[in-house]
């Protein structure tokens, strides 16, 4: 319900807001690494889904406060700097990468990295289990028509 209030403009993100998403991330990751009871779905995994999407969405402009926890997922690593980012980390069959990779301001960065993801996918496709979105991926973006009619060692 939160972010369709923030995505209706209803609640506008001032720092003191993206700080108490911070603090609530750091807290449910402290729970989270003492062990005991998992919740499904996870608290920790969902908040940083929701982190993942206000800044995808440009709802959080300034990520320097985000620092503090890049290293929770490669998503989020990736967000806050894809110019120094490890692109084998990249699972499009994960729906947060897809979010991410579907924005035009990032869709660059996959490309020029494309020769890190495309043998993942292709893989995945010998395997029968790529997504539609991954094939679209490959066909679509990673793949020139010349790599069409000469295949990929």
């Amino acid at each position: 319900m939160f972010l369709d209030f923030v995505f209706s403009d209803l609640i506008k993100l001032d720092n003191e807001k993206v700080n108490c998403i911070i603090q609530e991330i750091i807290e449910l990751d402290k729970k989270r690494s003492n062990g005991g009871v998992r919740k499904i779905p996870d608290p920790f995994d969902t908040k940083i889904d929701e982190l993942c999407l206000l800044i995808i969405c440009d709802k959080i402009k300034d990520l320097k406060p985000l620092v503090q926890i890049v290293n929770k997922t490669p998503q989020l690593e990736f967000l806050l700097s894809p110019e120094t980012f490890d692109y084998s980390l990249v699972d499009l069959s994960d729906y947060m990468w897809e979010n991410i990779i579907r924005k035009k301001k990032y869709t660059p960065y996959f490309i020029q990295a494309k020769d890190q993801i495309v043998h993942k996918i292709i893989k995945r496709e010998d395997v029968g289990v790529a997504s539609e979105f991954e094939k679209k991926m490959l066909y679509g973006l990673f793949m020139s028509k010349e790599d069409l009619l000469n295949p990929i060692d």
